[in-house]
């Protein structure tokens, strides 16, 4: 995991992840995870908590276990 690419958490991702609580009517911290993965160029998010096939601003949600 330390090839992997680490988004800090900073004011930017706090206020994306506040607006996206507003927006979309989710958690803070899933909100938090859609604005670094968002800020990464991440498409496609893995969640099973999250809407199988909703799009949260340029990141869609899969779940992996899905049918």
């Amino acid at each position: 995991m330390a090839r992997l690419p680490v988004v800090p958490i900073d004011a930017r991702l706090v206020s994306g992840a506040i607006a996206g609580i507003q927006e979309w009517r989710i958690s803070y911290w899933d909100a938090l995870i859609l604005a670094a993965a968002e800020s990464s160029g991440c498409q496609r998010l893995l969640s099973e908590d999250l809407s199988d096939g909703r799009t949260y601003g340029s990141v869609t949600v899969e779940n992996p276990f899905g049918g």
